[in-house]
């Protein structure tokens, strides 16, 4: 097995684990705390999310790439420049917790409409989550350490540990009659242990030298362009991404945000596939590009595009048809059927994200992040108004759309100037591509939707897993015939080698 499947599986198996035991908690959280609870908790997510995305500054994406690249060659130069990552980011982490310990009661009292929750509760849950969930700053870096050096399977089960104790916890605590307080010290703890574990593994993986932070200018100085256009599309995507559920909390109810915060986390969960496959590309597009040739990378990239492009249709498909289903089970009918057309815009949304996934990373391991960074400050203008709009006229409806306008603006900007200028493919080629998979989806999956909803059948649970599958048979037979040469080739090799194994065993 080759180390970019070996790191796609890790990826995608790891994103399984976490994105089922998440759930397991919200169940508990709604059931036992209530819906301002929950939305508390997904505000101080989502605000920390902002916080750590926006000083990011690019460093993670430039850590990757130099890991990836220089690290078989120049070892010493990684050593000092991790240590030089170390010692920004923890003493950004210093800063962050300052400016929101003290910004706390002004944010629950002056930004949130709380419902059931009182301020002063609602400023400690801020405090002591917000405090804890900010060490998502340093361990970002050393996720980017364990993706450098192409070892997914480390970080996916750090990820998993963490999240398993984290869910089970905090479902046992409730389970067992355990009050709110019990229940947020327990998920900050999480946060702690998952960042001992990052560390244990870093120091294990690459040195423990490499991990003290130390300022070396001549590593910082050496990647300072690369990180600083990449600081503004980390900055600007965090934006694009938290502003929906922004405008959610100060335009809605808090607990409306918190039901809005569950299914646009279930849907980023649901992008496991996409970022399983996009975080392997990375280190390897980056490698490939800088010491082999460009005529790989390119052969690499169709391969990569096309498994996303096809890959991840069943996925988000098959949470528009099963999401009222879970919304029941996690929540009530009510909010189930509330939340069915957000939940097929966002679906929407993310999978315009996804097809854009490989030729973004394909940019960056060529070096060039300013056209991701021109392409977030245009959409920054455009489509960030319209989501204000969109949030005050229509509701969670509109937050959902936001984001599908947010990836048009993305699509009318970024596509063109990437295939020109990296890719050097026609633009409407990559357009055309898109299309006739957008047909096949809505001739597979639209045709059997329509008829499961006129029949009936798709009003129980059977029949509606019956639809889905039929949709899926259809749509994969029809992708057979669609997809690239490259990625046939390497589908026939994986299959062949699946075989071989077996037959022994045999």
């Amino acid at each position: 097995m080759s180390t970019l499947t070996r790191n796609i599986l890790a990826n995608l198996l790891g994103r399984i684990a976490v994105a089922i035991l998440g759930l397991l908690a919200v169940r508990c959280i709604f059931r036992s705390l209530g819906a301002d609870v929950l939305g508390l908790m997904y505000f101080t997510l989502a605000l920390n999310g902002v916080f750590c995305g926006a000083l990011e500054m690019g460093v993670c994406s430039t850590t990757v790439r130099e890991i990836s690249a220089s690290l078989p060659r120049e070892p010493r130069y990684v050593i000092e420049y991790c240590r030089s990552v170390s010692f920004a980011y923890w003493g950004l982490y210093l800063v962050l917790v300052s400016v929101l310990y003290f910004s706390a009661p002004w944010l629950v009292r002056h930004w949130l409409a709380l419902g059931s929750v009182d301020p002063g509760t609602g400023t400690w849950i801020v405090r002591r989550l917000g405090v804890a969930a900010l060490l998502g700053l340093p361990r970002s870096f050393y996720l980017s350490v364990c993706r450098g050096m192409e070892r997914m399977d480390v970080s996916n089960g750090v990820d998993a540990v963490s999240q398993g104790l984290q869910s089970i916890g905090v479902a046992a605590i409730l389970s067992y009659g355990g009050s709110m307080t019990a229940a947020v010290n327990w998920l900050a703890a999480t946060f702690a242990i998952g960042i001992f574990l990052y560390i244990v593994a870093c120091s294990v993986l690459l040195s423990w030298r490499a991990l003290v932070p130390w300022l070396s200018l001549s590593a910082v100085s050496s990647n300072f362009g690369f990180s600083m256009q990449m600081g503004g599309v980390s900055a600007l995507s965090v934006v694009h991404s938290e502003s929906d559920k922004a405008i959610v909390s100060r335009l809605l109810p808090v607990g409306a945000l918190g039901y809005y915060g569950v299914v646009s986390n279930m849907m980023v969960k649901a992008t496991l596939a996409t970022s399983a496959v996009a975080q392997a590309a990375f280190p390897s597009l980056s490698a490939v590009i800088r010491n082999t040739s460009r005529a790989e990378a390119l052969s690499r990239y169709r391969r990569l595009h096309d498994l996303i492009c096809f890959g991840t249709v069943p996925i988000f498909t098959g949470v528009v048809f099963f999401a009222p289903t879970l919304m029941s089970y996690l929540f009530d009918n009510h909010v189930a059927r509330l939340m069915m057309i957000p939940v097929a815009w966002l679906a929407l949304g993310h999978y315009m994200n996804a097809t854009l996934n490989i030729p973004f990373m394909f940019s960056l391991a060529d070096g060039r992040p300013d056209i991701a960074l021109a392409e977030n400050v245009i959409a920054l203008f455009a489509s960030l108004p319209a989501a204000v709009l969109f949030v005050y006229w229509y509701g969670l409806a509109g937050a959902g759309f936001s984001w599908v306008f947010y990836h048009l603006v993305l699509y009318s900007y970024g596509v063109p100037r990437t295939c020109r200028e990296c890719l050097g493919t026609p633009v409407w080629d990559w357009f055309a591509h898109i299309a006739r998979i957008g047909l096949l989806t809505a001739a597979s999956y639209g045709a059997i939707w329509w008829v499961g909803t006129a029949t009936g059948m798709s009003a129980t649970f059977w029949g509606l897993t019956l639809s889905y599958l039929v949709g899926s048979l259809a749509f994969l037979a029809g992708a057979r015939m669609m997809i690239c040469e490259e990625l046939q080739n390497a589908l026939a090799g994986t299959l062949a080698r699946f075989w071989q194994i077996r037959e022994p065993a045999a």
